[in-house]
């Protein structure tokens, strides 16, 4: 539930912020009271990956083309997995 200190905003429409710089953004639902922004979003499914020790542009290449395998079918399923 929400604290009674939170109202929520609801919207019969939603509208991606700007920091969703046009891409397919999660929808969310802002919990918000006077101190601090709270979001509530739907269930989603999530791939992460950790890497350390490298420099943030070689860090970057080897994440992404970590995460691109894994959605491309190199996982335990032998499964595509769409990005959107």
């Amino acid at each position: 539930g929400t604290p009674d200190s939170m109202t929520l905003v609801a919207s019969p429409t939603w509208d991606a912020p700007w920091f969703c710089n046009g891409l397919n953004c999660p929808q969310f639902k802002e919990l918000k009271n006077s101190s601090f922004e709270v979001r509530e979003y739907q269930e989603a499914y999530w791939a992460t990956t950790l890497i350390k020790g490298m420099n943030i542009t070689a860090a970057r290449s080897t994440a992404f083309f970590r995460l691109f395998d894994y959605i491309s079918g190199a996982n335990a399923g032998n499964t595509k997995i769409e990005m959107t």
